[in-house]
């Protein structure tokens, strides 16, 4: 999940600085980009953090059963 959250946010990040390159001094294209970056980070923040508490309360708090650090990081978690 974070692989896929990392390439989205990698994505919004270039097509903000794009647009922050190509607005032409235009103030509403620039605060357009800047809300498209910050967006960006925001939400690769938000799903960093999930993935970090999920982890850190299920495997090490909790010791869940079931619930495994994945290889790449995360948690592989068994479906019913």
């Amino acid at each position: 999940m974070s692989g896929l959250a990392g390439g989205v946010s990698l994505f919004l990040l270039i097509s903000g600085a794009a647009k922050y390159l190509l607005s032409g001094g235009n103030p509403d294209a620039i605060d357009e980009a800047k809300s498209t970056i910050t967006h960006a980070i925001g939400g690769f923040l938000l799903v960093f953090l999930s993935v970090f508490l999920l982890r850190f309360i299920g495997i090490d708090i909790l010791h869940i059963p079931g619930f495994t650090p994945a290889p790449g990081g995360g948690v592989n978690v068994p479906y019913p």
